[in-house]
């Protein structure tokens, strides 16, 4: 269910290596959806020998506070390291 104005940071892992290769966070509009852009660097790609998108992790996790009140997720309680 999309929540508006909720605060998301995400990563994109490559999984084999756990490296890290974007991260960054984005609030949900009104309507509760976000949009997140990812560019891969080049150079990543061919460090990594990366083939497709099958090697990558998108991790995302939701938080947001209203009136000194902390909402709880489903996915609350992951960490960035899992995928």
């Amino acid at each position: 269910m999309p929540v508006k104005e909720t605060l998301l940071t995400w990563q994109l892992v490559h999984t084999a290596s756990d490296t890290k290769l974007l991260s960054g966070q984005t609030v949900t509009s009104e309507n509760g959806k976000a949009s997140v852009h990812l560019i891969v660097d080049q150079d990543d790609v061919k460090r990594l020998s990366l083939k497709d998108d099958t090697e990558l992790a998108f991790v995302v996790l939701p938080s947001k506070e209203s009136n000194s009140v902390f909402h709880e997720y489903l996915c609350n309680g992951e960490s960035m390291n899992r995928y």
